[in-house]
């Protein structure tokens, strides 16, 4: 090979200096590629680890290019969950960065690794806070959140535990992502019923209809499926629990919109206090959490001659009559008054003390 010096050595020179430069940014790329998640590396549990991933079985990176093996047995260290690049892929970026007229920039790497990426810590995917929140509602409606831990939440989504973190800022934000999403979803319907209503009777509404109203959400909820029921157990022990979390996001959630329909009451029932209105509100709460939660006692109380099933418009339709006819029921006295009336027995019991 000729030297660097001299006008004849300019094509050779050139050929050198661009040969450096697709070595350079393979390098770069295949080892953006492993580290931000494009083996998996930062993200899916199981993914290969630093070791592993970058290095291979010993190798550089154009060793891990050229042999499909080295890559395998990194891939196949970290378990099945983790993505890898298959043997097709790594010819492929080999053929790129070494071969004349492979792409000196890496663009094409770039853009499969965009286009193959998997869910590690992704720059794009939308996905995986959903799944992450899904894993976590399970566990939280069956252990509650003092007795779910990060890496059961993780070992469910197949994440690596740092995620939890990366999303949320850990356990405590995405208990509260997730009670706020569904909640303030309920809370939504519930005013858009109650505003229809408004806008239906222009007066006094019926009370049926303003408990139908506020029921009917959390059925439609049950409905959808385990992600319902799932949050309704979650609903149950943040209204069941004496915790300051619980206190606040009941609070922030559904305080405004439940006086909303307090006030409704009222207005309906002008004969009935305040007092007792706010007290029957809160029998409500309880009473729909229970029965929406399928503990089913219907079977067990009934010996076996009723069941509850899965009926949830009997269920709504049963609780709507049951409730409103306690809110319309009289006023309660407390303290209760005592009677002043003599009765016989009164009189006859005063003339023997004397």
């Amino acid at each position: 090979m000729r030297g660097w010096r001299g006008g004849g050595d300019a094509i050779e020179k050139s050929r050198l200096y661009g040969i450096m430069l697709r070595g350079m940014a393979c390098a770069r790329v295949i080892l953006r590629a492993f580290v931000m998640g494009g083996t998996g590396l930062a993200g899916r549990k199981g993914a290969p680890g630093m070791a592993d991933g970058i290095g291979g079985a010993g190798g550089s990176p154009r060793r891990m290019l050229e042999n499909s093996n080295d890559n395998d047995a990194g891939g196949n260290a970290g378990g099945s969950v983790g993505a890898r690049l298959d043997t097709g892929e790594i010819k492929r970026y080999h053929n790129i960065c070494f071969q004349p007229g492979g792409d000196p920039c890496g663009s094409e790497i770039l853009s499969m690794n965009r286009a193959a990426r998997s869910p590690g810590r992704p720059l794009d995917n939308q996905s995986l806070p959903d799944e992450i929140m899904s894993a976590a509602e399970s566990l939280f409606a069956r252990s509650g959140y003092f007795g779910t831990s990060v890496r059961e939440i993780a070992n469910k989504a197949s994440v690596n535990s740092a995620l939890i973190s990366y999303y949320f800022g850990g356990k405590e934000n995405l208990f509260r992502t997730i009670f706020r999403k569904q909640g303030m979803e309920i809370v939504g319907k519930r005013m858009e019923l109650l505003d229809a209503l408004r806008a239906r009777f222009k007066g006094p509404i019926p009370v049926d209809q303003i408990v139908r109203a506020y029921l009917s959400p959390q059925c439609e909820l049950k409905k959808s499926g385990p992600r319902g029921l799932a949050f309704i157990r979650i609903q149950a022990q943040v209204h069941n629990e004496f915790n300051e979390m619980y206190f606040s996001l009941r609070r922030e959630i559904y305080d405004e919109s439940t006086k909303q329909y307090i006030g409704e009451l009222e207005r309906s029932l002008p004969g009935i206090s305040l007092s007792d209105i706010t007290w029957r509100m809160m029998f409500l709460i309880g009473a729909y959490l229970y029965m929406l939660a399928d503990l089913d006692r219907m079977s067990d109380l009934s010996d076996h001659r009723f069941e509850q099933g899965d009926d949830t418009d009997e269920l709504l339709e049963r609780l709507t009559i049951f409730v409103s006819s306690g809110m319309s029921a009289p006023t309660v006295q407390w303290p209760p008054v005592l009677s002043t009336t003599v009765t016989p027995a009164r009189r006859r019991r005063a003339v023997r003390t004397k």
